[in-house]
């Protein structure tokens, strides 16, 4: 699943995710415009339980068109029911 962000500053900036999972051992890779900012990222190990709102902060380059495409993913095959767990997400700094 994409998103494309418009209408963003060039220069360097920080993608905050906000989400939640309700299943233990889903991972997921998330990309910004092909340049992958987060590895087997796991929602509810990293909030340390079920339906607990996590807000991971990413740096990331908003390029001169000031557009980003953000792609989630599952990270392994059978590690997600291809749902996608972001509840927001914002570009603060640009």
């Amino acid at each position: 699943m994409s998103f494309v962000l418009t209408g963003l500053t060039p220069g360097a900036a920080t993608l905050l995710l906000i989400g939640s999972d309700f299943i233990w051992g889903r991972e997921q890779d998330v990309t910004v415009n092909g340049v992958q900012v987060l590895s087997k990222f796991g929602w509810v190990e990293t909030a340390g339980g079920l339906s607990k709102a996590v807000k991971k902060a990413v740096p990331i380059v908003v390029p001169g068109d000031g557009k980003i495409t953000v792609t989630l993913a599952p990270a392994a095959a059978g590690t997600s029911d291809g749902h996608t767990w972001i509840s927001a997400m914002a570009v603060q700094g640009s």
